[in-house]
């Protein structure tokens, strides 16, 4: 008769995977306050409050500049207008006349196309901020030309 292994090699229990806790780490971690620890705030669990501080600290930094009202308009910022676009595509183009066999200039084409697909929503972007403030009722009106190159999709 064999003897048994006395070794499991079964999984763990939540005791064995458990760091060991000391009256010194916890008095570490609780002395701490709760915005000096940074594994503290980084915790999941944590998220929605970063997120709350991200929308706070530009309101409350608005609101000392005497900015009452904003529109946020999320795109992409590799988005062009249409000049920029079309003349990168032509240089791409004018390459590809050379060497029309390059499979790397072939690919470079393709990708240089997407913006002059896409630069109808740089101009669309532009378009609204202009509109906006145009029909604010506002007295100050700032329209960022870099805040306009975005996708409106």
């Amino acid at each position: 008769m064999q003897e048994e292994d006395s070794t499991d090699d079964g999984p763990a229990t939540a005791a064995e995977n458990t760091p060991e806790v000391t009256e010194t780490t916890v008095n570490a971690d609780a002395s701490l306050l709760a915005y000096d620890d940074l594994d503290f705030l980084l915790q999941d669990e944590l998220r929605p409050v970063r997120l709350l501080l991200e929308f706070t600290k530009p309101e409350l930094v608005l609101r000392k500049h005497g900015i009452d009202h904003t529109v946020v308009v999320f795109g992409s910022a590799r988005t062009t207008d249409q000049k920029t676009a079309d003349s990168a595509c032509q240089a791409v183009r004018e390459e590809l006349k050379l060497q029309p066999d390059n499979a790397e200039l072939q690919h470079e084409l393709k990708l240089a196309q997407a913006p002059v697909r896409h630069a109808q929503y740089y101009r669309q972007a532009r378009e609204l901020a202009a509109a906006i403030a145009q029909r604010s009722a506002c007295e100050v009106y700032v329209v960022k030309p870099s805040w306009t190159k975005l996708a409106l999709i």
